[in-house]
């Protein structure tokens, strides 16, 4: 444990550092001030040059270990995450005009993106001696948490929206998490589950935003795809990385790990980064897009992308967009058919991972997207756990009669 006190954290809004520790509500300082403010974790010089030298053996995120927030090999949960492909898509590309290559995260363990987080995330929480973790959740980072508590053997207590998809709570529960719906409206519901974070010994994996509570840790996990793309595109920066986009922590990481291969004097430039919210809750978008500089709540409307149909996004989404990074909204039109696309290219993908993928085709459809450039959607779950992938498909199979005393 002493290389953890070379660590630190760092608040995004006044700069205030402090030795690695499980702060979860935010910068403390701010909070004195009155405000709320989410931190970052700071690495020494010698631990990001050390990354520059080190073999990578594809066998899991933690290949990155360096550059990720648990020094302690012992604590380190893994189910093997990370390391998953990036794949042609050939239908999307002739929509585009442009190279298309899809980060196929639904290759993760449980079918997600957050296995990168909660890899991190279950891991830090055995770092600082916590037995307790918790999440709330629309399927996926629950499934996750559950599975990744599960090898950690640590209690896990996951708050479902009252829609959640059986199945998602079938696979909680078959990982031994505790299930719940609590009632009332959505500031009562976080004002109970901070009080367990504060006063029972929970370890929350959420988010990096203080609402009120947060983590600044499992954000670091999603690092790890940019080192990825970078990597398998044989040491090249793509043009641009489409990023589905809800609380923001996916997309703030994924600049983040860009940003660390510059530092490393592996790239000298990021790509163009593409926040994509659907057009019914887009509230990155509007802040971007009016030149504001923190994200205020919007009214939620339908969407069949559940996964990122949030009413606010946290304001490290819109510092990750600052220097090259656009956002857009796309129609449930327009994920419905780039949904089709991706699955006319082998790939099923729930209806939120498709809306990476939506953005690519507005912006092409605009005229933004250069004629050739390589550009990276990141599918960032399985459709399989998700009924909305599958609307106005025909489930019914052909009935086909056979000849008697003929083989088929």
């Amino acid at each position: 444990m002493a290389e953890t006190a070379s660590l630190e954290l760092a608040c995004d809004t006044c700069g205030s550092r402090w030795p690695l520790q499980p702060l979860l509500f935010g910068c403390p300082a701010c909070a004195e001030a009155g405000c709320t403010s989410s931190l970052h974790v700071r690495y020494p010089a010698s631990r990001i040059i050390a990354e520059t030298t080190r073999a990578v053996s594809h066998t899991s995120q933690w290949d990155f270990a360096p550059l990720l927030p648990v020094p302690e090999p012992t604590v380190r949960t893994t189910l093997g995450e990370g390391w998953t492909p990036l794949v042609q898509a050939e239908r999307l590309a002739a929509e585009a005009d442009a190279r298309v290559l899809v980060k196929l995260e639904t290759c993760n363990p449980t079918g997600a993106f957050k296995d990168r987080l909660n890899a991190v995330s279950v891991s830090a929480a055995r770092q600082f001696g916590y037995q307790r973790v918790l999440c709330t959740t629309t399927g996926n980072h629950g499934v996750s948490l559950a599975a990744y508590a599960a090898v950690a053997r640590l209690d896990c207590l996951v708050v479902c929206q009252p829609d959640v998809e059986p199945i998602a709570v079938q696979q909680m529960r078959l990982h031994g998490a505790r299930v719940a719906v609590i009632g009332g409206p959505p500031a009562g519901v976080r004002s109970y589950l901070a009080r367990l974070v504060r006063d029972e010994g929970y370890w929350p994996s959420v988010r990096n935003h203080p609402r009120p509570y947060a983590n600044p840790f499992g954000l670091e996990g999603y690092k790890t795809i940019a080192y990825e793309i970078w990597l398998q595109l044989e040491c090249r920066i793509p043009d641009a990385v489409f990023v589905p986009t809800g609380g923001g922590d996916s997309l703030a990481g994924i600049a983040r790990g860009f940003r660390d291969l510059i530092d490393l004097s592996l790239a000298d430039a990021t790509p163009l980064l593409v926040a994509c919210q659907p057009a019914a809750a887009a509230p990155l978008v509007r802040a971007k897009n009016a030149g504001l500089t923190s994200v205020a709540p919007v009214s939620v409307g339908t969407s069949a992308a559940i996964s990122v149909l949030e009413e606010s996004t946290g304001d490290h989404a819109l510092r990750a967009l600052a220097d090259t990074g656009v956002a857009i909204g796309v129609s449930e039109a327009q994920i419905t058919q780039a949904g089709r696309l991706l699955g006319a290219d082998g790939l099923c993908v729930e209806p939120a991972s498709a809306v990476g993928a939506a953005g690519l085709l507005a912006l092409a459809a605009q005229g933004r997207i250069e004629t050739g450039s390589t550009c990276v959607c990141i599918a960032t779950a399985t459709g399989l756990r998700w009924p909305t992938t599958f609307r106005g498909i025909d489930s019914a199979p052909e009935i086909v009669s056979q000849p008697s005393g003929r083989p088929m």
